[in-house]
């Protein structure tokens, strides 16, 4: 408790010498952490150093999440997590009593600290199983169903399916959660009992192969990258001579900014993949930690050069379309009152682009610049007009 109060006080200070110290910090406890897992300090020295260590390391990354507001950099610093645990599961199924207990233990005390920590965080009054689900929903910023124009059937069965969606949506939630865990102990596992070659062996006989596929997903990654992060950037205003002018901003979203480091962190993984399956031997000889580093780094290479740029990207912009239905149901939009003899439609779209724009929410693509007799205006592009339709039609 004391080392993360020292570290968030260090990092958040303007004092030069604070956040100095604690940097040095932060590297002492990942020293620690590496020689306590290795065995390489004495056996009394091991617990206290692996337990400061430990803790420096999750409060690093989750400052470094807070800051930066993605986990992609923290994912990439535990790297060695997939090794480590092919090097434990390995101990434990050569029939090594201390190490089966050793992991029957950590099973239970993790339980038995998340009962305690669940019964902690139990409010004074929960409320009914439906009042659950339904802040549940109400979290999650799903429309409520409108109290006049319904009937007590039609409102009853639309408040059902709107608590059941919450509940699937969140049960999918924590699913992903699970799987960011699951993912490399079920590689670790896999390398352990089944073959753990079989990543270096086939990159030995297929490497020709092995290098177009990595140059190919680096490619389509960088392209997704560069499209998607194109797409997140915003149409702000700024001050051209007598008219006011349209310009994007560079990108900013960290979405977008999330899916270009994915590439150069996945292309990474590629090159140590090749690099230490060229020099293991994929026999029987080489240690076990060496096969299962390269199928770390194949799995992680090509989850994020394809996987995240193309997956991300589009989770965050439908997100953004979500939030602005929520929105319009709730905010009374700008009108705009249309010249005599122009298109209210067409006034309508022009409002509504203008209104993005200086809500901060004019993505490239909702909205586009467009050259007009004053200067660039924005206006809705194709998307943004199907985004305003089906706003249009959910008020009807």
């Amino acid at each position: 408790m004391l080392v993360g109060h020292w570290v968030i006080v260090g990092l958040t200070s303007s004092a030069v010498i604070a956040r100095g110290l604690t940097l040095v910090g932060l590297a002492v406890g990942a020293v620690l952490v590496a020689l306590s897992l290795f065995g390489a300090l004495p056996q009394a020295w091991s617990g206290p150093a692996a337990m400061f260590g430990i803790s420096t390391v999750l409060i690093a990354l989750a400052y470094g999440t807070v800051r930066t507001r993605t986990l992609l950099h923290g994912v990439v610093l535990l790297t060695p997590v997939i090794p480590l645990l092919a090097y434990a599961f390995h101990d434990a199924s050569q029939g090594q009593a201390s190490a089966q207990r050793g992991a029957v233990t950590v099973v239970a005390v993790l339980a038995l600290a998340l009962g305690l920590m669940l019964l902690g965080s139990l409010p004074a009054n929960t409320g009914s199983v439906w009042s659950a689900l339904d802040r549940l929903a109400d979290g999650q910023r799903r429309p409520k169903v409108p109290r006049e124009g319904l009937t007590e059937r039609a409102r009853s069965a639309r408040n059902a399916r709107r608590r059941l969606t919450a509940l699937v949506s969140g049960g999918v939630a924590v699913l992903l959660r699970v799987a960011v865990v699951a993912i490399p102990v079920g590689i670790a596992w896999a390398l352990v009992h089944d073959d753990p070659a079989v990543a270096t062996r086939w990159l030995h006989q297929h490497a020709w192969a092995a290098a177009a596929l990595a140059s190919l997903c680096v490619i389509a990654g960088g392209w997704a990258a560069a499209h998607f992060g194109n797409l997140l950037r915003t149409l702000g205003r700024a001050p051209a001579g007598e008219h006011t002018d349209y310009s994007f901003a560079a990108l900013s979203h960290p979405v977008g900014a999330e899916a270009g480091w994915a590439v150069l962190y996945g292309a990474g993984y590629f090159v140590i993949a090749g690099v230490v399956a060229a020099r293991t031997d994929p026999g029987a000889g080489a240690p076990l930690w060496q096969h299962a580093l390269v199928a770390a780094a194949v799995v992680l290479g090509v989850a994020l050069t394809l996987a995240l740029p193309l997956l991300a990207p589009l989770r965050a912009i439908k997100a953004v379309e979500g939030r602005e239905a929520v929105r319009d149901r709730g905010v009374a939009r700008f009108v705009g009152v249309a010249d005599d003899g122009a298109d209210p439609t067409a006034t309508a779209r022009r409002v509504y682009a203008e209104d993005l724009v200086e809500r901060g929410v004019g993505y490239r693509w909702l909205v586009s610049d467009s050259m007009g007799a004053d200067g660039r205006a924005p206006s809705l592009s194709t998307r943004g007009r199907r985004l305003l339709d089906r706003l249009d039609h959910g008020r009807e």
